[in-house]
């Protein structure tokens, strides 16, 4: 391994201080020129086999010792990368990207808390693009920033689009989407970003798109290009009997993913009730809209557990369900995992080959969460009783 200046990544780190930063619709892909021929043909369902896989620790990056707290707030898919001997993760509480090599040792630091070029309020996701590059996003300035491969101190910062306007074509029924949320560069063919219509705009939009989770292709200069794929969803607040909005508790919405080298994207959406029930839809698309497959996963309900209705308060109904989806990862290798809850508190991932044959299930306990994926081995964020976050790498064996 060569030493770490050659290798380009000083650490630029900054001291700072310690901060702890405490969707139902019908399918409307042919309206949105997402539309492949593969909507005509009927999904493949995929039954769970009765076994899991096995999983070995071989690696992990003490939490304790990196002061690792967290390393992720929502999901650890969006706040971990990896790219060849090198791993990055999102350290919110000093708002940079701390880089390790595939051993576990310490690289380097990128970032620090700020607005100038290379700083960070808010890190919301981190991708390792085809060059190279680390790209950064943060939310809160409304702007990502680039490092680049050959010279990680010269970092770009740029603004990203913060409203997008939508040509009649992309057939939505508004002119424009108020929150875009960039979810990975595409270099000069633009951007992937997930549009989320304000409540005008959400008033204003077709039946059958409303409350759904829209991801499209975007252009930097905030023009909607064309519409990617559209997964059905749940509304995420409702209206009590005092006239307050409040939030729906357990919303049943879409999870989604980009593929870490921004080829692919997909959702998987699951169903508490009706004819459905139990069921798990998942689809998987190439960046320009054709679908690569689709496929219904068939998994047991889990009740919500009385001591997390009981913390409820307000006049809102307590689903009798657990959403039957609650994570999706897109691994290195184009699997998928789907995430979903299974008794006792544990995670189960049904792991679906790029082609959507079953590869088989993985469970995890409740306090790991997948980040990165690949048919025999992940890395999962793993949360100790303090809240202190570690990186752990597992083998699998099916």
């Amino acid at each position: 391994m060569l030493p770490q200046a050659s290798r380009g990544w000083p650490d630029v780190r900054r001291p700072v201080p310690i901060v702890t930063l405490v969707a139902t619709t019908t399918l409307a892909l042919a309206a949105c020129e997402a539309s492949s021929g593969a909507d005509d043909a009927p999904p493949a369902v995929v039954e769970r086999p009765a076994g899991v896989a096995r999983a070995s620790e071989v690696l992990r990056i003490d939490g304790h010792a990196e002061s690792l707290t967290p390393i992720a707030a929502v999901r650890a898919a969006d706040h971990v990368a990896l790219s060849g001997d090198r791993l990055y993760l999102a350290q919110r509480q000093d708002a940079g990207v701390v880089v390790y090599d595939t051993l576990g040792a310490r690289q380097a630091f990128l970032g620090g808390r700020g607005q100038g070029p290379g700083e960070f309020s808010n890190i919301s996701r981190v991708e390792v693009t085809a060059s190279g590059d680390l790209w950064v996003m943060d939310t809160r300035l409304g702007r990502a920033t680039w490092f680049p491969a050959e010279d990680p101190s010269a970092p770009r910062t740029e603004p990203m689009p913060q409203s997008m306007t939508v040509p009649e074509s992309v057939a939505l029924g508004v002119s424009t989407i108020a929150f875009p949320i960039i979810q990975y560069p595409l270099g000069t063919d633009g951007l992937l970003a997930t549009l989320l219509p304000s409540v005008p705009e959400l008033d204003a939009m077709p039946d059958s798109l409303k409350y759904t989770r829209i991801l499209g292709r975007v252009s930097a200069d905030g023009r909607v290009e064309r519409i990617v794929f559209v997964a059905p969803g749940n509304p995420t607040s409702l209206v009590g009997s005092d006239g307050s909005v409040r939030s729906l508790p357990f919303p049943n919405g879409p999870e989604t993913d980009v593929s870490p080298d921004g080829s692919s994207v997909a959702w998987a959406y699951g169903w508490i009730d009706g004819a459905r029930a139990g069921e798990i839809e998942v689809r998987h698309f190439r960046a320009d809209g054709t679908e690569r497959f689709r496929s219904v996963l068939d998994v047991p309900l889990q009740p919500v557990p009385d001591s997390a209705a009981a913390r409820l308060r307000g006049d809102l109904p307590v689903p009798d369900y657990l959403p039957p989806v609650d994570a999706l990862v897109i691994g290195t290798d184009e699997t998928l995992w789907v995430g979903h809850s299974r008794s006792g508190g544990n995670r189960a991932y049904t792991v679906l080959s790029p082609g959507g044959e079953m590869v088989g299930v993985l469970e995890l306990p409740v306090n790991q969460r997948l980040a990165i994926a690949h048919t025999n081995r992940v890395w999962v964020v793993e949360r100790d009783e303090l809240g202190v976050e570690s990186l752990v790498k597992l083998t699998v064996e099916w």
